[in-house]
């Protein structure tokens, strides 16, 4: 039977109609011994994920008054939860789209980029493109839940099924996970997912762009490929 799936983070799972989580990555928050210096030097923060605003409110919740730049309103919408009312918020929704708007937006400003231990983001390279000097705080990882072989025969999606990736990191855990196979369908948010997916399920894979960048309407998008 045909199903989607969609991966899902441990610590801030979301639920969505018609569609399957499977919980494959977790965030570990780390610590950065100079995050209290970066902060005093800093006047807006930049964020490219909910995840990164989790973990700035776990090492120093005070720090998220300081006025912030987020990617999309999926990070808006998280730091409205905290009562804060983000400063700008991206328009595109994509990477690439975001360093194009934070090379006009940060002329003249001294950002703090909370990020996670690896991102695809070239955004420290765009800005220094433009004079912007880019100091960056690694507060947290995205660390791949490993199955057991159980949960592996339990979990594997039914043949025909369309997974839906959000982040590279979410398409490398479903591939440490399960094999891919032909008769899945893929659909991706942002052309950096939509890139790794390309290169990692092979020539064959049916794998899609995701026309708007959140995971309820791409679970929308996702339904029209099974109906």
């Amino acid at each position: 039977m045909e199903k989607i799936y969609y991966i899902t983070n441990q610590n801030n799972q979301q639920s969505f109609a018609n569609a399957i989580p499977l919980e494959l990555v977790a965030t570990h928050f780390l610590k950065d011994s100079k995050l209290e210096q970066k902060l005093q030097i800093c006047d807006c923060l930049i964020f490219t994920s909910k995840n990164a605003i989790l973990a700035l409110e776990n090492a120093n919740k005070n720090a998220l008054k300081i006025p912030s730049y987020v990617l999309s309103s999926a990070s808006a919408k998280a730091l409205q939860k905290l009562g804060i009312t983000p400063f700008f918020i991206g328009k595109s929704g994509y990477g690439e789209g975001f360093c194009d708007e934070l090379q006009k937006n940060l002329i003249h400003k001294n950002p703090l980029f909370i990020r996670a231990k690896e991102v695809a983001s070239k955004i420290k390279e765009s800005l220094k493109n433009y004079g912007i000097s880019l100091q960056e705080s690694i507060l947290y990882e995205t660390c791949i839940i490993k199955l057991d072989n159980f949960q592996k025969s339990k979990l594997k999606p039914a043949k025909n099924s369309v997974i839906f990736f959000s982040a590279p990191s979410y398409c490398k855990a479903f591939l440490q996970n399960f094999e891919w196979d032909f008769s899945y369908q893929c659909v991706c948010i942002g052309t950096t997912t939509l890139e790794f997916a390309k290169a990692n399920l092979g020539d064959m894979a049916k794998i899609y762009l995701s026309p708007q960048p959140n995971i309820k309407d791409s679970i929308a998008f996702a339904k029209t490929l099974i109906n």
